[in-house]
């Protein structure tokens, strides 16, 4: 099964279970039956379009009652839209085109703050860019990723779903060691030269499993 079809199995399923809404009045749907439905097919539609997105916005306004227009029947239909947009293809060219351009200006944005030397926040920029891209290679080879993420994390999972060799994997693992005391305020840890490729090397692997 590739990736379109797992992500289309996972849409049907939701589908499937947010169906029996459209035969209950909005105001008479078990909040206890709804709402991990719910939240299940509001994280799934942010994964696959990003919470930019007005499917997600949409979906968010009608599906929960913070949303300012509670109407799960509402939410089930967009939801059934978002799977039929998925299965003709416009979903996955517009996502993709999004993080594309959202990576280049991170990535650029890296570069200047290192050109001023300040390196150890152009490092935590790169890293979570790196993240953001592993976490999609997750979503388009195995499925969502369901844990609180990291770098190390995913990039296990990607290794032993076999998306990238060994050597992969260490260099990616490698980057994740520059960017944590970047994160955590380790700065006498961060090298300069170090973040200087770390970005270059990320810019890379996102042209190269991504593009």
């Amino acid at each position: 099964m590739d990736e379109k079809e797992r992500i289309l199995q996972r849409l049907d399923e939701l589908v499937a279970e947010a169906k029996p809404v459209f035969n209950v009045l909005d105001g008479y749907v078990e909040g206890e039956w709804w709402v991990p439905i719910a939240t299940s097919a509001l994280s799934f539609i942010e994964q696959l379009t990003s919470a930019s997105s007005t499917y997600y916005k949409q979906f968010s306004q009608h599906a929960t009652r913070t949303g300012g227009s509670y109407s799960p029947r509402t939410a089930a239909g967009i939801l059934e839209k978002v799977r039929d947009d998925y299965a003709k293809g416009h979903i996955r060219d517009l996502s993709e085109l999004a993080a594309a351009e959202v990576f280049t200006d991170f990535l650029d944005m890296a570069d200047h703050l290192h050109s001023e030397s300040y390196y150890h926040a152009a490092a935590s920029i790169a890293g979570a860019v790196l993240e953001d891209s592993l976490r999609r290679l997750h979503l388009k080879h195995i499925g969502p990723w369901k844990d609180d993420s990291s770098i190390n994390k995913l990039n296990e999972g990607l290794r032993k779903a076999k998306v990238y060799d060994q050597a992969m994997w260490r260099q990616i693992q490698a980057w994740g060691d520059i960017r944590n005391p970047a994160d955590h305020g380790e700065w006498e840890k961060v090298d300069s030269r170090q973040v200087k490729q770390m970005i270059s090397g990320i810019r890379d692997f996102i042209a190269r499993y991504e593009g």
